[in-house]
Order: C-alpha cells, then structure tokens, then sequence
C-alpha cells in the first residue's frame, strides 16, 4: 500500500491576522506544494520590515482600514443547539447552509472588504512574498519511499507551481516514470488552482487512482491510470458524488472501497466497487461518470453525525478496516484484503463503541495489537489478540501500563515493534 494525503493548514487569529492570511493563500496560489514555511516566522518576519523602505505610509500593520469601508456584520438570529443535554443559544447558525444565498454573499462580502483594507500594504505583501520566496528551494525532491519493486518520490522544478509524482524500479541506472505531473494536468484542465486529495497505486502496481479538486471546495474527482500504458480509464467519479479521500484497492487490484460525505462535509458512507478496466481516453474531460448509489456496494453507513468514518489498510495488506470515531470513542469493522471483492465487514474484537472509550489498532502475522484507555487506562494501555479469533474480553498484556508513558502509535515491522508515545510531555 502507497498513499499520500494533504490536508489544509490553518493560521492564527491576531491583529494581523488578516495580513498573515492573505499572504499564507497568495503564497498557495503561486507556490502550491513548495510552501513549507511556519507561518511563525512570517509574524516574526514582519517585526524587522524596514518601514521606511517602502514607498507607502503604512499605519499598523493589518489593524487600520479606510473609514469609507464600511465593516461587514453578520445577521443575527436566533437558534437554540443542545449539546449533551445542554441547551446554548447560536445566532450564527444559519451560517451553516451552504445552499443559502445570504450566506454566499456575505462571504462574497468579506473577501471584497479585506481586499480593499488590504490594499495599502499590496506592495508589502509582494516584498515579502518575494522575501520567502527565495529562501525556499526550488528545484527539490523528496526521499523516496520503497515500496515493492519501485522507490515512489515527488520533486518541484523551479518555475513550476506544483508537484510532479515519480518511480523507479529498485536498482542502478533505472529510468525515472513520472506518474502524474500536475503541472501539466493544470495546463489541460485550464484552471489556476489545482489540489491533489490522494493518490494510491494498486498492489500489482499497474493501476493509480488519483483525486484531484479544481474549486478550492476539498471536494474531489477520482480518476483512474493505467501506468503500463500511462493511458486514463474511460471512468471516473465525479465531485458531485461527495468522495472523502478515504480510499483503498484490494488485493485483486480491481475491487477498490472508499467513504462517501454528507452535506456537511463529513464522510458517512463506505462503498465497494469491482471496477471494468477494459476502455480509455485520451484526456480527463473524456471520462464518463459513475453512479456511486446505482453502481456500487454499500457496504457500511454511519447515522450518528458526532462519528466520521475512514477506510484504511494494515501495513502488512492483509486486512481493511472501517473506523468510525468521534473525538473520544472508536468502534471497528475489518475484512482481509483477499476476501474484500464478496465478504461482509465484520465488528472487529466484538467491541461495540463504548462513550469515552477509545482504541487503536495495528497487525503483525498472528496477533492485532490494540491499545486502549478503557478501564481508567488513559494513556493507553498495550494489548494483542490472536488474528484467527479477536476477542476484546480475551486480550494479552504486551507491556505493563505505564502511567507516566502516553502512548501515540504503534508500527509493527517484520522483525520488530515500534512504539511512539510521550513522557512528561516529550515525544519518545
């Protein structure tokens, strides 16, 4: 298994807030995939800007505005919200319903508003921009990642905005095959933004889906490459669809499962598909939609909107679970990876979920390890269970509980275990 995930990074709320902001998405949108700086540093930047170097008259930094820009307020109105069985009131609620035209323009609003407060720094802005710019390494490549037959990488070239994705074969003197450059797959779909969710090579390594968003909205059209051919399948999912990045292949490298999102953005759903490899095209515009209700499995749905579902495989491949967790408590369905294209997922451990009680899960040949806080065991406790007959009434001590040891993650490789947590507050 092969995977990358990319998620959104947010910025704190100070004085120059709006300042930070705007240059963190002018840096995104001119830099996408080689931005790697702590927006820290931007604020501790901004303390050394010589003033009097600019050609402006700059008063405070991101907190003065002029007075014929009126502020945008934010209609109040009324709502209660029960939260454990406590009731608070939320006048901005409304500002949920993404279908509501008033909500739209008054986002439309803001952006319009810190535009023009922003103006009087727009040369500032540019010079640091600049600044930052030429501190990061533009023509760069990532370590490489081993994975069966091929070392998988990403590298930027100078000039270019986005990643290009790469492999080659283990041994000396083998060619490099770029997998995707998303460079020129912008250029195809003529758009200025372009976000890469995930992408995930098949086990027989021949097959790549990739998901990709082109309205900043993070949600994503999945699209399927023959890397034999370097052609694109004649199918795709649409964004309409709501797809998560949640996604693997099975063992077959044709039965593929992934999660599905609701209106509020919060992956629900968990659909099987044996897909049909058989036709192409030459460009994605080409593709023809799947259906994912008429066309795929349900194989698993999440109803209570405090759990998010995810669909994950073992390092060691053998096994997919479906988590679905809320901020304090996890519940479990796997199935092998072989038996993925008919099986049913199955309760892993016979553990249902249990308020306030969370675990986690890794494989090694013939046990799971799971550690756990139920039983007052808050920083975890690490337990196995044999494969053949997970029980979590039945589980083996690994290690005795250490309460001045947190424990973070488990890597089971084949000869050895990894433990990661924290003592004292410092990672180990």
């Amino acid at each position: 298994m092969f995977k990358q995930l990319f998620t959104r990074n947010s910025t704190s709320h100070h004085c120059h807030g709006d300042f930070v902001k705007s240059l963190y998405s002018h840096l995104k949108s001119n830099q996408s995939g080689h931005f790697h700086s702590n927006i820290c540093s931007i604020q501790r930047k901004m303390l050394h800007i010589d003033i009097d170097a600019t050609n402006e008259t700059i008063p405070r930094i991101g907190c003065h505005s002029p007075e014929d820009i009126p502020k945008i307020v934010a209609e109040r109105k009324d709502h209660i919200t029960s939260y454990h069985g406590r009731k608070l009131s939320d006048p901005y609620y409304w500002l949920r319903e993404r279908e509501n035209g008033a909500v739209r323009k008054l986002i439309e609003s803001e952006n319009q508003y810190q535009k023009e407060k922003m103006k009087p720094l727009k040369n500032l802005q540019d010079t640091i921009f600049k600044e930052i710019k030429n501190r990061i390494l533009q023509t760069d490549e990532s370590v490489p990642y081993v994975w069966k037959d091929y070392l998988y990488y990403s590298r930027t070239e100078d000039g270019k905005d986005y990643k290009i994705y790469c492999r080659k074969a283990l041994g000396e003197g083998k060619e490099e095959e770029i997998l995707i450059d998303l460079n020129e797959l912008a250029k195809e779909l003529e758009t200025d933004f372009l976000e890469l969710g995930m992408y995930e090579i098949s086990p027989d390594q021949n097959i790549m889906a990739f998901s990709i968003d082109v309205d900043g909205d993070e949600f994503y059209d999945l699209y399927f490459k023959d890397l034999s051919n370097g052609k694109i399948y004649s199918f795709f999912f649409s964004k309409e669809e709501n797809l998560d990045t949640s996604f693997e292949f099975g063992n077959d490298s044709r039965t593929v499962v992934f999660a599905v999102c609701d209106e509020a953005h919060r992956p629900f759903r968990v659909y099987r598909k044996t897909l049909e490899m058989n036709s192409f095209v030459d460009k994605l515009e080409d593709c023809e939609p799947l259906s994912v209700k008429a066309e795929c499995e349900l194989i698993f749905e999440e109803l209570d909107e405090k759990f998010f579902v995810s669909v994950s495989k073992t390092l060691s491949e053998e096994f997919i679970f479906v988590d679905t967790c809320s901020n304090n408590t996890s519940e479990y369905y796997y199935v092998r990876t072989d038996d993925l294209p008919k099986d049913n997922l199955k309760l892993f451990a016979n553990k249902k979920r249990k308020e306030g009680v969370e675990f986690y899960i890794s494989h090694h040949t013939k046990h799971f390890y799971v550690w756990h806080n139920d039983d007052g065991f808050v920083n975890f406790r690490l337990m196995r269970t044999p494969v053949e007959n997970p029980d979590f009434n039945n589980l083996e001590e690994v290690l005795p509980y250490n309460s001045e040891f947190y424990i973070e993650d488990l890597i089971c490789f084949k000869n050895h275990l990894a433990l990661f947590g924290r003592s004292e507050g410092v990672p180990n």
